[in-house]
């Protein structure tokens, strides 16, 4: 890629579409693959002398910006594991291994290898949820208030987010979240 607007445009349309279509199990995978184009793409610029400010910066923005992401992705990763994993350590208890013969044997492993191939479906299942689906559903709780959220309110937002409900970290509860949006007059 050179240096033209149009080409770099066009790359971050295609590294937009490479990340939000990737499934979270590949996200940080992706990520790394555009990490490293980054530092080709320097250690070329550095060694060889050929202008590709603007792509390395596009790049290093990318990725500043969707790195931002990893936490919630990995967060989601391990809640959708976690229910799944319980099942499974409930299962094992379960599980029996000393029959004495060796058709009870035989036929107690087949079942607890179905249950197995079971939970490893469900949780190839849940991996396959979009980075895409994730981060609308994060932006989607980001712009309703307390309220809407627990309600499970899914009506157009008509109200402007305050500054304590876009940046809940700055000290306020929960509860006083009802006051940190400000109504639209008509």
């Amino acid at each position: 890629v050179d240096g033209d607007t149009k080409s770099i445009d066009d790359l971050v349309k295609l590294l937009d579409t490479f990340i939000l279509t990737s499934d979270i199990s590949e996200f940080w995978s992706r990520l790394n693959l555009i990490k490293n184009l980054l530092n080709e793409s320097k250690v070329e610029c550095e060694t060889i002398g050929l202008g590709k400010v603007a792509l390395i910066r596009m790049l290093e923005s990318f990725w500043n910006y969707y790195s931002r992401f990893a936490p919630l992705i990995s967060n989601t990763k391990a809640r959708l594991r976690e229910p799944i994993e319980k099942r499974l350590k409930d299962e094992v208890k379960l599980a029996k291994w000393d029959e004495q013969s060796y058709y009870a044997l035989a036929e107690s492993s087949e079942k607890n290898h179905r249950k197995l191939m079971k939970f490893l479906r469900d949780y190839d299942e849940a991996l396959d949820t979009t980075v895409l689906s994730i981060l609308e559903q994060s932006f989607a709780e980001g712009v309703r208030t307390c309220q809407q959220l627990k309600a499970e309110d899914n009506d157009p937002v008509t109200a402007i987010p305050g500054n304590l409900s876009l940046f809940p970290d700055i000290g306020q509860s929960d509860t006083d979240c009802k006051d940190s949006m400000l109504s639209i007059k008509p």
